[in-house]
This record gives structure tokens, C-alpha cells and sequence, in this order.
């Protein structure tokens, strides 16, 4: 299975990023705080994940 990049949604400073595949929520940003990790795959459905380039803006990590 090919990896793909997690699809990423801001809305009133809390960034989500979501499985492309089964639109889980893989990490989500609230206050500059983390919640959930940048897993190479996902949970859910097993989808491969590719992270690279994208960097999470975050001073705390769950």
C-alpha cells in the first residue's frame, strides 16, 4: 500500500490532521499542544502515512 500525506484541516487555531483513507483524526493542535502521534501508519484501516515536509508547530507533546 502506497503511503499518502494525511490530510490537513485548520480551523479557530486547532489544526487536524486527518487518514486519507478513513478521515480519522490522526494528531490534532490546540494551543500550540499535541494530541496524538505522528504514527507511520494509521490505526484505524492500517493506511501508510507520509509526514515528510509537514512539521507540527507545537512546544508540548502528549
Amino acid at each position: 500500500m502506497k503511503k499518502m500525506k494525511p490530510i490537513i484541516k485548520k480551523m479557530d487555531g486547532i489544526t487536524n490532521y486527518y487518514c486519507p483513507k478513513c478521515k480519522r483524526i490522526i494528531v490534532s493542535t490546540w494551543n500550540l499542544r499535541q494530541s496524538g502521534t505522528k504514527d507511520n501508519y494509521c490505526r484505524e484501516c492500517g493506511q501508510g502515512l507520509d509526514w515528510s515536509g509537514i512539521t507540527l508547530e507545537v512546544y508540548w507533546v502528549d
